[in-house]
């Protein structure tokens, strides 16, 4: 199996999405430019069971919601800014063959990017 990455900008945010999973096809190298650092800035999991993932989460990592949870979105931060936000996005359904999972990467310099 090889892995496969892919990135994507999101407009009007400053970060950019890298979506990486696991497919039959030709490996790709991951490589970052080196114009300006970036972090990963969140991870992001796509999850069937929202409420007793958040709870579950925040009680073991001792997170704090950067805001409330609106819409079945929530971004938990680490209230000593040591490690990277966990963002929860609920989905109706569990689904087989694809990852529920991706990073958030952030940078200063998202027009370089």
């Amino acid at each position: 199996m090889a892995l496969e990455a892919r990135a994507s900008r999101a407009q009007g945010r400053d970060l950019t999405s890298a979506f990486v999973e696991f497919s039959p096809r030709a490996t790709l190298p991951i490589t970052a430019p080196q114009r300006s650092p970036m972090r990963i800035g969140s991870i992001v999991i796509h999850c069937h069971e929202f409420d007793r993932m958040v709870t579950f989460w925040q009680a073991a990592l001792h997170y704090v919601p950067r805001a409330p949870a609106q819409g079945g979105w929530v971004v938990l931060r680490d209230p000593e800014d040591r490690g990277p936000n966990l963002s929860f996005q609920a989905r109706p359904e569990r689904r087989r063959g694809r990852s529920w999972l991706h990073l958030d990467l952030y940078t200063s310099d998202q027009a370089g990017e």
